[in-house]
């Protein structure tokens, strides 16, 4: 199973579309270790890309709706700060329990929660005010 990037979601400026394209990859890449059974160093791998990745993606999105006066950006950040929680505490699973099949379902919760909730929802809403107000490098 794999979830595939949106052309929707694609808000014409390059930086932030080329996270959300990477965020994508890194999750279908997860998904595949997981069918594939324990692979532990490679997990660990890929939420070590994705720490790097919700670091560097969530503040390029802060300092955009920042400089661009976005109207809906405290709540917009408060969505990344709940997930830095629910990422750490998943980190905390992995560290107990390594690769267990919980692990796995829960990492695919969150992960699957967040692009379904936030970013085909709240980042889309904020794609659109950027496109009309923002940069288009």
């Amino acid at each position: 199973m794999e979830i595939l990037s949106s052309s929707e979601l694609k808000w014409g400026i390059k930086e932030i579309d080329d996270q959300h394209e990477a965020l994508f990859q890194k999750v279908n890449q997860f998904l595949n270790i997981c069918q594939r059974g324990r692979q532990t160093q490679e997990i660990i791998g890929v939420m070590s890309h994705l720490e790097k990745y919700i670091s560097v993606h969530f503040e390029a999105e802060k300092d955009l709706m920042e400089k661009y006066q976005y109207p809906h950006r405290f709540s917009h950040v408060a969505h990344h700060t709940k997930f830095r929680e629910d990422y750490s505490d998943l980190k905390n699973v992995f560290r107990k329990e390594e690769t267990t099949l919980r692990f796995a379902m829960l990492m695919s919760e969150i992960v699957s929660d967040w692009i379904i909730k936030h970013v085909n929802r709240a980042d889309r809403k904020l794609g659109i005010f950027l496109r009309e107000r923002g940069p288009t490098s």
